[in-house]
């Protein structure tokens, strides 16, 4: 067991407040903002994923309502 070596990372943040205010006067509301946002960030990853109907229900879960 000494032998094992285990590395993890995690992104954490709060969505920038000025990022939804720009959103915002643009005519998405709060919600559509924050969804918006949290796609754009998780996108990279989620093309990644090899299977279409896979990365659809990821994309789905991570910016549900």
């Amino acid at each position: 067991a000494d032998d094992v070596k285990a590395s993890h990372g995690a992104t954490v943040a709060s969505i920038d407040e000025e990022l939804e205010f720009y959103l915002r006067a643009r005519g998405l509301s709060k919600e559509e903002g924050r969804r918006f946002l949290i796609r754009a960030f998780t996108r990279e990853m989620l093309e990644q994923i090899p299977l279409k109907g896979m990365r659809r229900e990821w994309d789905q879960m991570l910016c549900q309502p």
